[in-house]
């Protein structure tokens, strides 16, 4: 299921299972389909190869990062290094281990959601269904300049999410410094880098890391 630049997935789907499933079937899916790929995969990160990745870290988290019961992941580095894929694997490697509730947002549509979200009086109905997700990943961190109400909102899902256990991914082209360069409010931005530290699994690359086994 798609809302332009936002991806949500079914409740719980399982091949073997079906009264696991509590959604109605969308016909444009096979029961197979449903079941071995996450339901709005971008086709081109669906076709990954992950031995042709370039960065050997992220192939390792593409292939190896499972820690999703209790850990968060971030994603940092420069551009073409192969994070989303990696992302995008560590989402297919739970959807086939769990068949639960997924949401891909980018930063762009998570400001626009928000802003939208007051105009439309259902800005907490918004929020609450990111902190609640089962799992969700939000894509280029730091892109758009991070105001206060954004920042708020963000810090909120983050860390909602992060005491409940509930996995996170997040990619973006910034380390620790210089995404907190992207805030308005400074102090708000150390804290949420602060729960980036304590709840996270971070992998930072640059070129110096690509094919350097």
């Amino acid at each position: 299921m798609t809302d332009g630049d936002s991806i949500v997935w079914p409740d719980w789907f399982c091949f073997f299972c079906k009264d696991k499933y509590g959604e109605i079937k969308d016909p444009r899916y096979t029961r197979l389909e449903w079941a071995l790929e996450p339901i709005g995969m971008p086709p081109v990160f669906q076709d990954t190869i992950i031995d042709k990745m370039p960065c050997p870290k992220m192939r390792d988290v593409a292939t190896n990062w499972k820690s999703w019961n209790n850990r968060s992941l971030l994603l940092h580095g420069t551009s073409r290094l192969g994070k989303s894929r990696a992302a995008w694997e560590v989402s297919r490697n739970y959807w086939k281990s769990q068949y639960r509730k997924q949401m891909f947002i980018n930063m762009r549509k998570f400001e626009q959601n928000i802003e939208e979200g007051f105009s439309k009086f259902n800005h907490n109905q918004l929020v609450t269904h990111m902190v609640n997700v089962p799992f969700l990943y939000i894509d280029d961190l730091g892109k758009e300049k991070m105001t206060a109400r954004i920042a708020c909102d963000l810090f909120a899902v983050i860390d909602e999410r992060t005491i409940n256990y509930r996995p996170t991914i997040i990619t973006t082209n910034f380390n620790s410094s210089s995404l907190l360069q992207r805030f308005d409010d400074q102090e708000l931005g150390a804290a949420l880098i602060g729960r980036f530290k304590d709840f996270f699994d971070i992998v930072g690359a640059t070129k110096k890391d690509e094919n350097n086994s």
